[in-house]
């Protein structure tokens, strides 16, 4: 058993996916939810092929898809495989002027039931 901190993690994604490990323990696991940080970019492909995760968190997420996307993708990439198909089914996307806003949230109950099976 290994316990090593996110910072450390993130440096050494590449060594931890090489050793296959057969289960992961995420405590903080909300640190993962946001698409474009370096954590996420480099820790959650190394726990999508991991065979075993268990995410933990006691620190609640946003009513906003976007957010629980990146967690949803560690646990069912088979079924959570690209954002934008995510997005524009779940986030309800719109176009801003300096991009598009995945902020926003529809088909609610959909994903919930999604989820919950």
């Amino acid at each position: 058993m290994f316990i090593i901190s996110y910072n450390i993690a993130t440096k050494l994604a590449g060594i931890i996916q090489r050793r296959g490990f057969e289960m992961m323990i995420v405590d903080e696991a909300h640190s993962l939810k946001s698409r474009d940080s370096l954590r996420a970019k480099n820790l959650v492909p190394v726990l999508m092929r991991s065979k075993r995760v268990l995410l933990l968190s006691g620190t609640p997420i946003l009513s906003r898809p976007a957010e629980c996307y990146n967690l949803l993708r560690i646990l069912r990439p088979d079924v959570f495989y690209s954002f934008n198909t995510f997005g524009k089914r779940y986030c309800n996307p719109k176009e801003e002027h300096y991009g598009i806003d995945w902020s926003g949230s529809k088909n609610q109950r959909e994903l919930h039931l999604l989820i919950e099976r």
